[in-house]
Formats: structure tokens, C-alpha cells, sequence
């Protein structure tokens, strides 16, 4: 079970909210923020997760995953805490060498019809899509089958990684830069 009803004082677990994670990913600097870190120190796991709302019920979950692409995101700040888990430790005051992390986790609540709060666990295969986008997964043998049964996502939909390289494109060609 990821979540048990617990002291927040607790000394086998702890709770960072709004984190701020600072990585570098491929030369370039990033950033972002993550709603939640939850940390077990008795089975030493590090879960990352994300609070959304929705205006609708929450087993549309998946399907706004694809329109808004949080498998990007998931993927992003998975990338980001794994690069820096540091930072984190640094944050608790807390050693995390040996710590291995939970997929990244959204829980989701409705505003229209609230009182079914869902909580969705990402998947490899969703990860992946999220960091290298859906035209490389045969590349990485990940099973399209399964990512399609959640609903089909555009050929075109491009991961962080692939995001990052066209924003150091942009930088070294000086697209979309005000020349003076």
C-alpha cells in the first residue's frame, strides 16, 4: 500500500510538500516543482506525486493523462528527482543513498462530482512515452499494445527528451531570440 494513515512526525516516514527540484538533463538547466515527495524509511522507496483536479469524473483520468500530457511530466520530474535525489536528502536531513524509487504517482480528485478521489500509478511504458515520445517506442521494446489500450496517443507527440533537444536547437540557432 503507497499511503497508510500516519504521524506526520513519524520517524519511519517523511512528507515534503511543494519541492522544488533543480537538475541538469542533458546540458541543460531544469526545474520544476512537485506537489508531493512521500519517503518510507522502513523499505527506503521515494515516491514522487503530483495532485490534479479535474471538472469531470476522475476515471477520465487517462484520457486527460493523453490531452494534457502529464506522462511528459511524470517523466520530467521522475528524471529530475533521480538526477538530484541530493537535494532531497538535503531537504530532510536524511540519507537517501540506498532509497529506490515508487513510479510516479497522481491522485486525482473531481470538482464536479468530488468524493471519488482516484489515485492513478504511472507505468514504465507511460514514462516512457513521456521521456522519449511515442515515435521511439519500438526502439526501447516497450510494449505499444499496452500503452494503446489506455487510449491512442499522435505519432507526433514528442517526450522531454526529445523537447529538450529542440530547446538547444532554438538556443545554438538563436531561433526566437530578439536580435539587437
Amino acid at each position: 500500500m503507497l499511503f497508510r494513515s500516519i504521524a506526520i512526525d513519524s520517524e519511519d516516514y517523511d512528507i515534503v510538500y511543494q519541492f522544488p527540484i533543480f537538475f541538469e538533463y542533458n546540458g541543460v538547466q531544469c526545474k520544476g516543482l512537485l506537489d508531493m515527495v512521500f519517503i518510507d524509511h522502513k523499505n527506503k522507496t521515494i515516491a514522487p506525486i503530483d495532485l490534479k483536479t479535474l471538472f469531470e469524473s476522475t476515471i477520465n483520468f487517462p484520457a486527460a493523462v493523453r490531452k494534457r500530457r502529464y506522462d511528459f511530466q511524470a517523466s520530467y520530474y521522475t528524471e529530475g528527482i533521480r538526477l538530484n535525489k541530493s537535494q532531497l536528502a538535503t531537504k530532510i536531513n536524511k540519507h537517501l543513498i540506498d532509497y529506490t524509487f515508487r513510479p510516479f504517482t497522481f491522485i486525482i480528485e473531481s470538482t464536479k462530482r468530488p468524493g471519488n478521489p482516484l489515485v492513478f500509478v504511472c507505468n514504465k511504458e507511460l514514462l516512457t512515452v513521456g521521456k522519449y515520445g511515442i515515435n521511439e517506442l519500438h526502439y526501447y521494446n516497450i510494449d505499444v499494445a499496452n500503452v494503446f489500450k489506455q487510449g491512442a496517443y499522435l505519432k507526433s507527440n514528442m517526450g522531454f527528451d526529445q523537447a529538450i533537444e529542440l530547446y538547444k536547437w532554438h538556443l545554438e540557432n538563436e531561433i526566437g531570440r530578439a536580435h539587437v
